[in-house]
């Protein structure tokens, strides 16, 4: 044997039976689970102001997008108004051509939906 290890097989230093090595075990790993909860403590920390100091750009932000929509729905909406009148107007002034274009327009999509592949 050599002079490092003892009459059991086991070298200097390491536990001489399972008891003793769950107990280094657990001794080794409640100090890291401690230094790791404090690490992670404080970059939650961080985290949390930085967070924190973002919120009021958020809200503008959020304001500026509601707003912003808000102006282009309403556009749309009038411009789909728009389109609506004219094309009104242009159903009244010719209700026989806006009859022809319905109908070709009918027939066509007929063709094409009864169309076998």
């Amino acid at each position: 044997m050599s002079p490092q290890t003892t009459s059991r097989g086991v070298q200097n230093g390491a536990p001489h039976n399972i008891t003793e090595a769950i107990r280094l075990f657990e001794k080794a790993t409640s100090a890291k689970a401690s230094e790791l909860k404090s690490i992670l403590g404080k970059d939650f920390e961080e985290i949390k102001k930085a967070v924190e100091d973002l919120k009021p750009y958020a809200e503008n932000i959020k304001d500026s997008v509601v707003h912003t929509a808000s102006q282009k729905v309403d556009e749309s909406w009038e411009a789909t108004k728009g389109v609506g009148r004219k094309v009104d107007e242009a159903v009244h002034e010719n209700p026989w051509m806006s009859v022809g274009v319905v109908a070709f327009l009918a027939l066509f999509m007929g063709y094409l939906m009864g169309r076998r592949d």
